[in-house]
């Protein structure tokens, strides 16, 4: 699941999902759109926790912002 779908799922604009995660509006337009694929940390979970307070408990960062193998860290 993407930003986007989960976002909808919630039934949240771009707007009021910033708003909730206490980010700028464009920052969720910027993410969604692609543009910026390397959030800071800190931003991952003000959204996360602003979409696990509205209606998806369950959703990780890991699902919405996955790291792709090669940027992995090696344990």
């Amino acid at each position: 699941m993407d930003l986007k779908e989960a976002r909808r799922l919630t039934g949240l604009s771009q707007q009021r999902l910033a708003e909730l995660a206490g980010v700028d509006d464009s920052t969720v337009f910027d993410l969604e759109a692609g543009r910026n694929r390397r959030p800071a940390y800190e931003t991952v979970v003000k959204i996360v926790r602003a979409l696990q307070r509205n209606g998806l408990p369950g959703i990780t960062s890991d699902e919405l912002f996955p790291v792709p193998e090669s940027k992995a860290v090696a344990s």
